[in-house]
């Protein structure tokens, strides 16, 4: 039987989130949107359009476009039908695309898109929360992991500004820092965001950039670089495992720079496993901006 693809509706939800589940460590963006905001195409945060590639009643592939314009595949098949869809229904500009880096790189062929802002491979981890290994520099008491509290805000939003224009290429301006403040603020408000603290000093921060299927995932690691090479980064993360593992998640996954290697070993000294490959890209210029 061939495959047809449709736009998705709040009643596909079940089936999209039991599809998805078969994907969960390349998908937790997706069902994590889906827990919080359903299958809803608005332009709130976490809201998004849905589409579906169908083998008779089965879903077989999905691809969401969500409220910041990001492009999301989970699609091992029906990718051929589900772009052409997104170019023809989508309603906001493309902003860039996030998932399995076959998946993204097919897709910026499809729009035949040449220039990028941001075109980085980024190996998958995973982490069972019962293998984590704890870092010596938590051993000895010192230095406390704990959720971050609105009197962090300040800093934390400066901080995420110096992260995205590390990790991003993204400026320093009104934009940038408002964005900052909205998600700093989002992810305090929902216990998400982590820091290491010696008593009053913050020293470094984690976050938890998707939670479903009691699985979390890593982004947002940041270090300041006065406080570099002294095991901080692994050290929030690990402390924030530790929380989430008391409230009964029991699997972690992240993906970060190719070439990030000092990143890299210090996850694997943590007991994180690379799995794959990750894809993200982010344009120059937005796609169908005109429709904005």
């Amino acid at each position: 039987m061939s495959l047809v693809a449709r736009a998705l509706t709040p009643s596909d939800q079940s089936a999209l989130v039991d599809f998805l589940m078969h994907y969960r460590d390349t998908s937790l963006f997706l069902l994590s949107n889906l827990e919080r905001s359903g299958v809803v195409a608005g332009d709130e945060p976490y809201q998004g359009h849905y589409w579906g590639a169908f083998d008779g009643d089965t879903l077989v592939g999905a691809l969401a476009h969500y409220w910041q314009g990001i492009v999301m595949p989970a699609a091992p098949q029906g990718l051929d039908l589900l772009a052409p869809l997104l170019a023809e229904q989508a309603d906001r500009p493309i902003q860039g695309f996030i998932g399995v880096r076959d998946q993204v790189d097919w897709l910026s062929d499809f729009f035949q898109v040449t220039r990028w802002r941001i075109d980085a491979p980024e190996p998958l981890y995973t982490l069972e929360l019962n293998q984590l290994r704890w870092p010596d520099v938590l051993q000895h008491g010192d230095l406390v992991v704990r959720h971050a509290t609105a009197a962090d805000e300040d800093q934390l939003v400066e901080w995420r500004i110096h992260y995205v224009g590390e990790a991003m290429s993204e400026p320093d301006n009104a934009e940038t820092r408002r964005r900052a403040r909205t998600l700093m603020q989002q992810e305090i408000n929902d216990g998400d965001l982590f820091v290491l603290c010696d008593e009053d000093e913050l020293l470094a921060m984690s976050a938890f950039n998707a939670v479903a299927a009691q699985t979390v995932q890593i982004g947002g690691v940041y270090t300041p670089p006065s406080q570099r090479s002294k095991g901080y980064g692994r050290a929030v993360v690990a402390g924030s495992l530790a929380l989430a593992r008391s409230q009964g998640m029991t699997r972690s996954v992240l993906f970060t720079g190719h070439d990030n290697h000092a990143a890299q070993r210090a996850y694997e000294s943590l007991g994180y496993q690379r799995i794959g490959e990750f894809g993200m890209k982010f344009l120059d210029e937005p796609l169908l901006a005109e429709r904005a």
